[in-house]
Protein backbone atom coordinates (compact mmCIF):
# COMPACT_ATOMS: atom_id res chain seq x y z
CA UNK A 1 0.00 0.00 0.00
CA UNK A 2 2.61 2.63 0.61
CA UNK A 3 4.68 1.80 -2.43
CA UNK A 4 1.53 2.68 -4.70
CA UNK A 5 1.47 5.98 -2.21
CA UNK A 6 5.14 6.32 -2.80
CA UNK A 7 4.82 6.45 -6.46
CA UNK A 8 1.28 8.28 -6.80
CA UNK A 9 2.00 11.02 -5.02
CA UNK A 10 5.28 12.59 -6.63
CA UNK A 11 4.46 11.23 -9.91
CA UNK A 12 2.44 14.74 -10.90
CA UNK A 13 5.86 16.59 -10.09
CA UNK A 14 8.18 13.75 -11.64
CA UNK A 15 5.96 13.94 -14.82
CA UNK A 16 5.09 17.95 -15.57
CA UNK A 17 9.06 18.97 -14.94
CA UNK A 18 11.88 18.13 -17.98
CA UNK A 19 14.44 16.85 -16.16
CA UNK A 20 12.57 14.83 -13.80
CA UNK A 21 10.09 12.46 -16.46
CA UNK A 22 13.30 9.99 -16.85
CA UNK A 23 13.11 9.54 -13.41
CA UNK A 24 9.53 9.24 -13.15
CA UNK A 25 9.26 6.65 -16.47
CA UNK A 26 11.91 4.59 -14.96
CA UNK A 27 9.92 5.02 -11.49
CA UNK A 28 6.96 3.82 -13.63
CA UNK A 29 7.86 0.93 -14.93
CA UNK A 30 9.53 -0.73 -12.40
CA UNK A 31 6.02 0.37 -10.11
CA UNK A 32 4.34 -1.79 -12.64
CA UNK A 33 6.70 -4.37 -13.14
CA UNK A 34 6.57 -5.04 -9.41
CA UNK A 35 2.64 -5.24 -9.63
CA UNK A 36 2.69 -7.74 -12.52
CA UNK A 37 5.32 -9.41 -10.42
CA UNK A 38 3.63 -9.90 -6.98
CA UNK A 39 -0.32 -9.40 -8.45
CA UNK A 40 -0.83 -11.97 -10.92
CA UNK A 41 -4.00 -11.54 -11.98
CA UNK A 42 -3.20 -7.81 -12.54
CA UNK A 43 -0.48 -8.50 -15.00
CA UNK A 44 -2.24 -7.10 -17.91
CA UNK A 45 -3.05 -4.50 -16.51
CA UNK A 46 1.00 -3.25 -15.71
CA UNK A 47 1.15 -3.99 -19.54
CA UNK A 48 -1.51 -1.54 -20.24
CA UNK A 49 0.02 1.37 -17.95
CA UNK A 50 3.42 0.52 -18.87
CA UNK A 51 2.44 1.04 -23.00
CA UNK A 52 1.34 4.63 -21.53
CA UNK A 53 4.46 5.95 -20.92
CA UNK A 54 5.30 6.14 -24.59
CA UNK A 55 3.43 9.28 -24.46
CA UNK A 56 5.54 10.82 -21.91
CA UNK A 57 8.61 10.05 -23.96
CA UNK A 58 10.20 13.71 -25.27
CA UNK A 59 9.49 13.83 -29.52
CA UNK A 60 13.24 14.29 -30.50
CA UNK A 61 13.56 11.00 -28.48
CA UNK A 62 11.02 9.21 -30.66
CA UNK A 63 12.43 11.27 -33.44
CA UNK A 64 16.19 9.87 -32.72
CA UNK A 65 14.64 6.01 -32.34
CA UNK A 66 12.65 5.87 -35.36
CA UNK A 67 16.12 7.22 -37.58
CA UNK A 68 18.04 4.59 -35.33
CA UNK A 69 15.75 1.50 -36.18
CA UNK A 70 16.92 0.97 -39.72
CA UNK A 71 20.62 1.42 -39.00
CA UNK A 72 20.23 -1.90 -36.83
CA UNK A 73 19.94 -4.21 -40.39
CA UNK A 74 19.02 -6.99 -37.72
CA UNK A 75 17.80 -9.64 -40.82
CA UNK A 76 21.05 -9.97 -42.16
CA UNK A 77 23.28 -10.46 -39.09
CA UNK A 78 20.31 -12.87 -38.31
CA UNK A 79 20.94 -14.95 -41.27
CA UNK A 80 24.51 -15.29 -41.25
CA UNK A 81 24.43 -16.25 -37.72
CA UNK A 82 22.15 -18.75 -38.49
CA UNK A 83 24.03 -19.94 -41.22
CA UNK A 84 27.72 -20.20 -39.45
CA UNK A 85 26.13 -21.73 -36.37
CA UNK A 86 24.83 -24.65 -38.59
CA UNK A 87 26.66 -28.00 -38.05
Amino acid sequence: MFGSLAFELPAPLLFTRKRLIWIGIAWGILFHISIALTMHNLIYFSIQMMSFYILWLPDNFLQRFADWLPQLQLSEKRVDLIATSAP
